[in-house]
């Protein structure tokens, strides 16, 4: 009967520890499995046999860029919002190399921004000191994101690592919008009564001066009103004639229409008889003067 009681103690523990190890750890899948070729692309690679689609853990070589890219990373593209809670890495595959990476930054896409995953005083998380040993470094915090980027910041020889993501599908959260009923509207209705009023109305304007009165001894009506405002309105109007007879007025001493021009001409031959009258004596004693000479 101990035994018994015993056995099925352990059993509950097992089934119990299991369990909560399954809930626990339901974000751990390996997310390259899930991303094609095409969507692991790099800045730049040393070699076709290390290029980015060789950054698989699986690989027979490792991703490495060319020597002469002083910014290298490798990205994914998941093509739809994962949550990553870890990075795993490795060395290179090859057996004719010594090559890992060190230390790596992480930077995800936010928008049209790349962000860095924080990470100590550099963001910079240790990475590998051999070819095969898998290193698991955790995030901080879950980050969700649908681009992701690796930067290798410290090598040992060349730049070579073969990587994956730690993670899962992110969540998607449905929020329910309860539609309220439109607001009721309430309509006031208000009685108005105007009493006998005199209303007088001056007007002084360059183009319109009049005084106008209007006395009413009697309740308005509304044709009254209409009466009323069209009278306004005839006596506010100016006439086509009195604007352009202003309008001309105005611009003819300012440009050179023909008004102006009929002014210069007459002033110019006022001008020239004045000077006649004032030169033509002088001119004709002068002429009888060498008269007199020729014929002496």
């Amino acid at each position: 009967m101990i035994s018994q009681i015993f056995i099925s103690t352990l059993t509950s523990w097992i089934f119990i520890g299991a369990f909560g190890t399954t809930q626990a750890n339901t974000c751990n899948s390996y997310l390259l499995t899930l991303v094609k070729d095409k969507y692991l692309t790099a800045s730049s690679h040393y070699a076709l046999t290390y290029g980015p689609t060789h950054a698989r853990l699986g690989s027979n070589t490792a991703w490495c860029p060319n020597e002469t890219d002083t910014r290298p990373w490798i990205q994914i593209d998941f093509r739809q919002s994962m949550t990553v809670v870890a990075i795993v890495s490795k060395g290179t595959n090859d057996a004719l190399f010594q090559e890992w990476v060190k230390s790596y930054q992480v930077k995800y896409l936010s928008g049209q921004t790349w962000v860095y995953v924080n990470h100590g005083s550099n963001n910079e998380f240790t990475a590998n000191s051999d070819t095969q040993t898998l290193v698991k470094n955790d995030l901080p915090s879950p980050t969700t994101c649908q681009k992701l980027r690796l930067y290798p910041k410290d090598c040992h020889m060349f730049c070579s690592i073969r990587f994956d993501v730690v993670g899962c599908q992110a969540t998607t959260t449905t929020s329910t919008i309860t539609s309220q009923p439109p607001p009721s509207t309430t309509t006031t209705t208000i009685a108005m009564t105007t009493s006998p009023s005199t209303t007088t109305v001056h007007y002084d304007s360059s183009f319109c001066s009049c005084s106008c009165s209007v006395n009413s001894s009697s309740p308005l009506t509304t044709s009254d009103l209409n009466v009323k405002i069209s009278n306004m309105v005839q006596n506010l109007t100016i006439s086509k004639r009195k604007t352009s007879i202003f309008i001309r007025s105005k611009n003819c001493a300012q440009d050179g229409r023909p008004e102006v021009v009929y002014v210069g001409y007459l002033g110019i031959a006022l001008l020239v008889f004045v000077t006649s009258l004032i030169v033509l004596p002088d001119l004709l004693t002068f002429s009888s003067f060498m008269y007199t000479v020729w014929n002496t």
